[in-house]
């Protein structure tokens, strides 16, 4: 069995990352990378680790934007903002949230991290455990992590 990880759009991607299960064989795997090469792709073959490498990230940016907006920092229109403009992502972490799901953000961030280290990325805020399925802002009643800090920034037009 070959993983692919994450990515916006396979068919335009020029690069893919891909994992093979342990039970894989290595003639199956270079012919999997041998196809996906003669489509004009790049490929990055990880190692078999839990939540693959995009995944994880994508899930671990999108659970510490919801804990920045429930502990008041931002909004989650200017959270997303500062994302994509900042380091020029294609969407803000709360609209990967939205759009993967929020239950496949939680189980990406609890299930490799306990295997792991015995303890869920998400325990420090389990913010997206909580989030409804379309959300506007994520309510801070709901977090365990919510103690507003003060006013949130606002962005600015210059």
């Amino acid at each position: 069995m070959v993983l692919f990880d994450l990515s916006v759009n396979y068919q335009h991607a020029p690069v893919i990352a891909i994992s093979s299960a342990e039970q894989n064989t290595v003639p199956h795997t270079a012919k999997v990378i041998r196809l996906l090469q003669s489509l004009g792709k790049q490929v990055i073959h990880l190692p078999d680790y839990p939540g693959l490498l995009v995944m994880r990230t994508v899930a671990m940016l999108a659970n510490e934007a919801l804990d920045v907006v429930n502990k008041g920092v931002a909004n989650a229109a200017d959270t997303d903002d500062a994302m994509r403009f900042g380091v020029n992502y294609p969407q803000g972490p709360l609209a990967w949230g939205s759009k993967l799901g929020w239950q496949q953000i939680l189980t990406t961030l609890e299930k490799p991290a306990t295997l792991l280290r015995g303890t869920p990325l998400s325990a420090q805020c389990r913010c997206c455990a909580v989030m409804p399925p379309i959300i506007q802002e994520p309510n801070a009643d709901e977090c365990q992590h919510s103690p507003r800090a003060g006013p949130a920034l606002r962005r600015t037009d210059v």
